[in-house]
C-alpha cells in the first residue's frame, strides 16, 4: 500500500536531494518543488538559481518558482536581469551561460516572475504535457 507523504515531509526530501552531487537528481528535485507549490519552497528553489554549478538545474529553479514563488520571489527574479545574472563570464558556479540559454532564460525569468506576483495565473500541470506544464504552451 502506497503511503501519502506530507508537504514537510516532501519539502524536507528535495531540500535533502539540493544537497546531492548528481546534477540530475538536484534537477529533479528542483522540478518536484515547482510541482509541490509550496512556497515555503521557494528560498530553496532562490538558493538554487544562484548558487546551483549546472546551468540547467538552474533552469528548472526559475521555472519552478512559477509554481512556488510569491511576490519577494518575482522581485528576486526581475532583479536577476538587471544584475547581469544572464550575462555572467564565468564568474558563477555553473560557468558561462551557454548562448543559446541565455534568452530562453530570460523568457523563462519574466515568464515566472508574472507568476509569482499574481500577473498571470499558476500554470498547471498536464500529465500529457509534462514538459509544457509551467508556461501553458
Amino acid at each position: 500500500m502506497a503511503r501519502d507523504y506530507s508537504n514537510d515531509e516532501l519539502l524536507a526530501l528535495y531540500a535533502g536531494m539540493l544537497q546531492m552531487d548528481s546534477a540530475p537528481m538536484r534537477r529533479v528535485a528542483v522540478w518536484e518543488l515547482g510541482r509541490l507549490g509550496d512556497a515555503r519552497g521557494a528560498e530553496q528553489l532562490i538558493h538554487a538559481v544562484v548558487g546551483d554549478p549546472d546551468w540547467e538545474c538552474r533552469h528548472y529553479a526559475i521555472m519552478a518558482l512559477a509554481n512556488a514563488g510569491n511576490e519577494d520571489a518575482a522581485e528576486f527574479l526581475r532583479g536577476l536581469i538587471a544584475s547581469g545574472y544572464l550575462s555572467q563570464d564565468g564568474q558563477c558556479a555553473a560557468g558561462p551561460i551557454p548562448d543559446a540559454l541565455a534568452a530562453h532564460l530570460a523568457e523563462d525569468i519574466e515568464y515566472s516572475a508574472k507568476c509569482c506576483a499574481g500577473e498571470l495565473p499558476r500554470p498547471p500541470e498536464s500529465a500529457d504535457r509534462h514538459g509544457e506544464w509551467w508556461r501553458r504552451s
